[in-house]
């Protein structure tokens, strides 16, 4: 009501005109949120599809090659492959919810 008493409502049509441009504004905000969503939800399947595959080739490597037991053991600058792992099926587990 006290928006409806305002001045520039008082001008003919603004009212009408101002909520056409906000409806107009929140359609195209949750378009938005859908297609970020509908991305995120792509990237997610994605990521699971590659941890999925990684699985897979995981368990058919020598662990006895050397550039293998690195990755495995890990070094200063890079964690245990165990621990990249777990990081990458909790994140792509948080973002399945």
């Amino acid at each position: 009501e006290e928006v409806d008493n305002a001045e520039i409502c008082k001008m003919e049509n603004v009212r009408e005109k101002l909520i056409f441009k906000i409806d107009s504004r929140m359609e195209e905000e949750t378009h938005s949120i859908q297609e970020a969503v509908r991305s995120l939800g792509s990237l997610n399947q994605e990521l699971k599809n590659k941890l999925i595959r990684l699985e897979k080739v995981r368990s058919k490597v020598s662990l006895d090659e050397p550039k293998i037991k690195e990755i495995v053991e890990g070094n200063p600058q890079r964690p245990r492959l165990e621990l990249l792992l777990e990081w990458a099926i909790e994140s792509q587990d948080y973002y399945q919810k």
